[in-house]
């Protein structure tokens, strides 16, 4: 398709010719119809000659400067849609260049994370690998504790109560008050390695998550814990139908540890009360033991979770301040935390939670 400027010289032409042939075929006539003397005919068929090629000089001149006018305006325009081409193209090549590098870069990006995703998984294989030693090591001492401890303790104690039985006539007071008390820590030692290979064993057990009816266990453990003196006057409050998401024997060692802790605690309460109960708070749901003991100073809180830490005397209370350490690993090895209110002599109240998303389904009964 021709552009409206390229046909221009055509159509000078042909307005030329058009004029030209319209000039001479009717100036012509007119003359001869206006002019009869020859003479004078030739005179002004001379001077309408000088006319005509002046008249189509002027015309020539217009359209001849009219065309040029727009071929220099298209040639502006073709010249600054080159410029803005060649920009564009200078555009076009740096982002070409800077995609190239980009894509280099992208690579060595990808190479290195490569190389980092295969350092890491080798130093995971490691620390797995080193991780597993550290606990067959552990099981083999806590196995190395629980046999070469309990032999010698067992022997303390038989010895003792051999003393005391045999020789009972040999002993003042003084010596039997010895020999009572030797029994009593041989037996809080055993106490205390039972409680260790428990905490080294919440450590290490595989976790088999599922759905756990908590009250009915509660209830289990609270008959157990009223069986052992029925004499005591102790209220058990267990919510009905609270259930976890947990593994079932680790769950039952919380309890025990919580529920055990409160029938200690309420030991000289004329009247105890202890509680089991969920409650939905910003972390999800919560579980709770609560009871009307003793209580204890909340500026030492930070201490109840750590082993071997006592709030109250040997003589107030036995124990051997392993139990909510216990209770603090099962509850983080489940993602979930423990935390503790309380007010000295009007009781104490342990939450926990284990990291569920939401209630898990009904399925077991309690």
């Amino acid at each position: 398709m021709k552009l409206p400027y390229q046909t221009m010289p055509l159509r000078i032409v042909a307005y030329y010719a058009l004029f030209a042939g319209l000039w001479i075929l009717f100036s012509d006539r007119l003359l001869r119809f206006i002019v009869t003397d020859p003479e004078r005919l030739t005179d002004l068929q001379t001077a309408k000659g000088g006319l005509f090629v002046a008249v189509t000089a002027l015309l020539l001149h217009v359209v001849i400067r009219r065309f040029v006018e727009e071929v220099n305006r298209k040639e502006e325009l073709l010249k600054e849609r080159n410029e803005e081409l060649c920009m564009v193209e200078e555009e076009l090549r740096q982002q070409l260049d800077e995609s190239e590098l980009s894509h280099h870069e992208l690579r060595e990006s990808e190479e290195n994370y490569r190389l980092l995703s295969a350092e890491l998984e080798k130093r995971v294989r490691e620390r797995t690998a080193a991780l597993e030693r550290a606990n067959r090591e552990m099981e083999s001492f806590s196995y190395s504790v629980s046999h070469d401890l309990r032999a010698p303790l067992r022997h303390i104690d038989g010895f003792s109560r051999a003393l005391l039985e045999d020789c009972a006539g040999q002993l003042d007071l003084q010596g039997k008050g010895y020999l009572t008390r030797i029994c009593a820590a041989a037996n809080r030692m055993g106490q205390l390695i039972d409680d260790l290979l428990q905490l080294a064993s919440v450590s290490r057990s595989d976790l088999q998550r599922r759905s756990v009816s908590l009250s009915l266990l509660a209830r289990t453990i609270a008959a157990e814990l009223a069986g052992t003196d029925p004499e005591r006057d102790v209220s058990f409050t267990i919510a009905e139908g609270v259930k976890g998401d947990g593994d079932p024997l680790l769950l039952r060692i919380v309890l025990e540890n919580l529920l055990g802790n409160a029938w200690k605690y309420t030991g000289k309460k004329p009247r105890a009360v202890i509680e089991f109960g969920a409650v939905e708070g910003e972390e999800g749901r919560a579980f709770y033991v609560r009871d009307n003991g003793v209580g204890f100073d909340m500026a030492y809180v930070d201490k109840l979770f750590n082993p071997f830490q006592r709030l109250h005397a040997m003589d107030e209370f036995e124990g051997t301040g392993i139990g909510l350490a216990t209770v603090r690993r099962v509850v983080e090895r489940h993602g979930g935390r423990v935390w503790a209110e309380g007010m000295l002599g009007t009781g104490a109240t342990i939450y926990f939670t284990l990291g569920e998303t939401q209630p898990p389904a009904d399925g077991d009964e309690g």
